[in-house]
């Protein structure tokens, strides 16, 4: 889902209407999921026991449409769902934060324009 992201993509529309939004492939490894809302700012890296971190969102990419790739990683395709044990709605969309740049591979540069 590239909403979230779409939010931060920003021009000056009297200039261009082109947007850019790069595609990545992450390695998440253990997730520490945070389904509550947090008290204190976000932690300089991830619990022990975890590579990364979910801020667990009120939507999310419908499972039953992930595509599990040869390598093993999976990739979700779905539609936006409605997440039921989130409805306090603390973000909108999942969020993921990986604290290593390692775990991060850039794959594709989209570029778009929302008119």
């Amino acid at each position: 889902m590239a909403m979230k992201s779409s939010y931060y993509a920003r021009n000056d529309p009297a200039v261009t209407k082109k947007k850019f939004l790069l595609l990545c492939q992450v390695a998440l490894g253990q997730v520490d999921v945070i389904d509550h809302e947090p008290r204190d700012s976000l932690p300089d890296g991830p619990r022990p026991g975890f590579n990364s971190l979910q801020g667990a969102g009120q939507n999310y990419p419908d499972p039953t449409r992930d595509v599990t790739l040869p390598t093993g990683a999976t990739m979700p395709l779905g539609l936006p769902v409605k997440a039921s044990k989130y409805d306090w709605g603390l973000l909108q969309y999942n969020e993921m934060i990986v604290f290593n740049e390692d775990q991060v591979c850039q794959r594709y540069i989209v570029q778009y324009s929302d008119a």
